[in-house]
This record gives C-alpha cells, sequence and structure tokens, in this order.
C-alpha cells in the first residue's frame, strides 16, 4: 500500500483497491493512506471493477490495474483506460530506482569504518594460502 500510496501522492489521484472476498459484503474502508480506498467485493472482484467504471460519470478518466485480459478488454469497452500490474508496479517504485539509482535494498550506503573491516577481513583470507576465494 505503501507503493501505491507513493504512486496516487505524485499524481494527486485517488485510488480504489478492490479485492476478491468469499465473506464480504461489498464493504469499503479508508485506509491510513490519504486518498486510498480499500473495497473488500462482495464475491468477485472483476464483477466489482467493472460496474464501478460502469456507473462512473467520467470512465476516460479511469485507469484499471490488471493482468486480466478479460477484465481489461471489458473496462476498456467501457471506456477506462488500462495498465498492466507490472507497469503499474514499476512506477510505483521510488523515482531513484527507476532511474537506476542506488536503492536501500540493492545499494546500501556502509561507513567509512565498514568498509576498512571489510577490507581487512578480505585481505586477511587473501594472505592465507588456500583460505578464502582468492588464489595464493
Amino acid at each position: 500500500m505503501r507503493a501505491v500510496e507513493r504512486y496516487r501522492r505524485g499524481r494527486n489521484v485517488d485510488v480504489t483497491v478492490v479485492f476478491d472476498s468469499r465473506r464480504g459484503r461489498g464493504q469499503r474502508f479508508p485506509s491510513p493512506y490519504a486518498g486510498i480506498e480499500v473495497e473488500f467485493a462482495a464475491g468477485d472482484a472483476d464483477r466489482r471493477i467493472v460496474e464501478l467504471v460502469r456507473r462512473s460519470s467520467s470512465r476516460r478518466d479511469l485507469v484499471v490495474v490488471t493482468s486480466d485480459r478479460a477484465l481489461a478488454d471489458q473496462v476498456r469497452d467501457l471506456g477506462a483506460r488500462t495498465e498492466s500490474s507490472a507497469d503499474f508496479t514499476r512506477k510505483c517504485e521510488p523515482q531513484e530506482r527507476r532511474r537506476g539509482g542506488p536503492s536501500a535494498k540493492t545499494n546500501p550506503r556502509l561507513s567509512r569504518a565498514e568498509i576498512e573491516s571489510w577490507e581487512r577481513e578480505f585481505l586477511e583470507q587473501r594472505s592465507e594460502p588456500g583460505d578464502g576465494p582468492y588464489p595464493p
């Protein structure tokens, strides 16, 4: 939901996330994130999404995120735009990751002391023949 919130905030749009629910009664809940509502459909989420698109007075402004081709075709026929889940996920990433910049998960920042400690560790392994990943 944090990723969806980043997307929403960057575009100043409202978002409704619809989930399938076996026991749901079509209940809508505000999320802890401004501008995002969560709905547990009364049964199948796809049917509820189609219903939401049909009821909209501004269908051309709607974007339905789905990788289900049948649902995408159905809502496009009603006038909504669609986006694949993969494309949407990429748009939800922090901008620095989209530009190939550093990421806390893929490029952690080490302190100078940590770097020096690791350099010592690897140099010690290298200096002992037969130990470590380096040839003697």
